[in-house]
């Protein structure tokens, strides 16, 4: 009990264990809440074995989480109870976040622990970007990241298959509200960068591109299927994630979630056994087996958690070597897959540093991603117009690095953030009153 706060009230009050239809007369049907394991149907706090809230007058006061043992734990109460992001999906309602934790309740931070990888690993891959202009012989990289870095593109995929499975899985999960949320959640950062890659073409600054016409800079912002070189170079992954969400999309609503994974399967299998052409549109692609690895990685999370973190993890990079070296066609999507898992038992405490930090910058990922090419590049632009030491190569790395981490950060917050809460009422509104038609 809390004596500092007047709304705390002792555990006993708060928590019990076990059935005790007697105590709660008053539950039944009231609240509907997703029980500790097994069944996903809605229930109430009567059938329940883990944990049985009282009701209360107060408004706020202590959150109590009690397990069998009788060992408590006690928060301050907040707006919700359950409020985990996933970055992207910037999933906040109870039951998902329920979903997404299972028996694990750090996992959405582990995930977000994964973007954060996944994000500086790519940064890190392209960051000899910045070096141009330093001597070769001060340049140490740290070979499986400068060599395979890029492999994160695929670990992005493949907790995008989880995330989305997650939003999909809502019994509240529309069509129209998805493709709205996703259509805030990507084009204001491409937009945002295309220009900002133009802007630096005609002041002039520096040239990342050669062919700067408004044609060439529209379609690029688009996302539209496309070959060789986007305008804004790192935008190719997100035609692979456009045609993904409209799958999604198209397919859940009739099949279900499996039914998305057999459809994926599908476009894989043909994929590897008739390589049809078929343009540019990312229909026939191995893309397709890393964001399955992400919706099988959530349909069996409970079942996943039993291997715990350190052996996903080895596995995952088993795998990884195996795809660099090129032995096993799925052996990146497989490896991708097994990293996921790693990430999603992890079992650590949200609060404490560098967690903490990870978690910040998982948040903040997709900016890292769009962020990080170009900044790389004034990086590069800015070692020659100072004239520094060109002996300095790894701190100023690094240092690139970390502006980088604290640019996205500020976008993330300033302006991705409220863009996708943005994204998210209007989705509401529009949807909503389109059902009450």
């Amino acid at each position: 009990m809390n004596p500092a706060s007047p709304a705390s009230r002792p555990n006993e009050s708060i928590w019990r264990l076990g059935h005790a239809p007697d105590r709660w007369p008053d539950c039944t049907g009231k609240l509907p809440i997703v029980p500790a394991a097994g069944s996903k149907t809605e229930t109430n706090r009567c059938s329940t074995e883990i944990f049985r809230p009282k009701p209360t007058d107060a408004e706020v006061g202590d959150l109590v989480l009690c397990k069998p043992g009788r060992l408590c734990y006690t928060l301050p109460a907040r707006e919700q109870l359950f409020r985990l992001f996933l970055g992207s999906s910037a999933v906040e309602h109870s039951t998902v976040n329920r979903m997404v934790a299972g028996s694990n309740p750090a996992r959405g931070a582990g995930l977000q622990v994964g973007r954060a990888v996944a994000a500086l690993s790519v940064a890190y891959f392209h960051s000899y970007i910045a070096l141009r202009y330093f001597r070769p012989e001060s340049i140490h990289p740290f070979a499986p990241l400068a060599e395979a870095g890029f492999f994160g593109v695929d670990f992005f995929f493949a907790i995008s298959g989880y995330v989305i499975s997650v939003v999909t899985d809502r019994p509240s999960f529309s069509a129209g509200s998805f493709l709205v949320k996703r259509v805030f959640r990507l084009y204001p950062l491409v937009i945002v960068f295309c220009l900002f890659q133009y802007w630096l073409h005609i002041r002039p600054i520096l040239d990342v591109t050669l062919d700067h016409t408004w044609q060439r800079i529209l379609y690029g912002m688009s996302l539209l299927p496309g070959s060789g070189e986007r305008y804004y170079a790192v935008t190719w992954t997100l035609e692979h994630e456009v045609i993904f969400y409209l799958l999604a999309a198209i397919v859940v609503p009739r099949f279900g979630r499996m039914g998305l994974a057999g459809i994926l399967a599908l476009l894989v299998a043909i994929t590897y056994f008739f390589q049809p052409a078929f343009g540019n549109v990312h229909i026939f692609t191995f893309v397709h087996a890393d964001f399955l690895a992400g919706i099988l990685a959530y349909q069996y999370r409970e079942r996943l958690e039993r291997l715990g973190t350190l052996m996903p993890a080895v596995g995952s990079l088993a795998l990884y070597w195996l795809a660099y070296r090129g032995y096993f066609q799925f052996a990146l999507a497989s490896g991708s897959f097994l990293a996921l898992v790693a990430f999603m038992n992890i079992r650590w405490d949200l609060k404490r540093f560098p967690l903490r930090l990870a978690v910040i910058l998982g948040d903040a990922s997709y900016s890292i991603y769009m962020s990080h090419w170009i900044l790389l590049y004034l990086s590069n632009w800015m070692a020659h117009d100072l004239d520094v030491d060109r002996s300095i190569a790894e701190p100023w790395r690094f240092g690139t690095l970390g502006a980088i981490c604290i640019v996205s950060t500020m976008l993330w917050y300033g302006f991705e953030k409220p863009i996708n809460q943005f994204g998210h009422w209007l989705s509401r509104i529009k949807f909503t009153a389109t059902t009450e038609r």
